[in-house]
């Protein structure tokens, strides 16, 4: 199996201390419990075991114009 990585080269089994070095905008959120970057994602844990990427919402019609299939 072959692992991804993000453009910044985080991917799955990153210790998080390798993670803050590579991404200073990686931010602990003591409510959520989990790392936010402010590059458009967030990782849990003391190692990257799953990354969740932020798409930018857009409006309803604008949605609903694009061809989804």
């Amino acid at each position: 199996m072959t692992t991804q990585s993000l453009t910044n080269g985080i991917k799955i089994g990153t210790p998080i201390e390798d993670a803050l070095l590579i991404d200073n905008t990686i931010k602990y959120d003591d409510w959520e419990e989990e790392y936010v970057s402010e590059k458009g994602y967030w990782l849990e844990t003391e190692e990257v075991i799953s990354i969740a990427i932020f798409i930018k919402e857009v409006e309803d019609d604008v949605f609903y114009s694009y061809e989804w299939c």
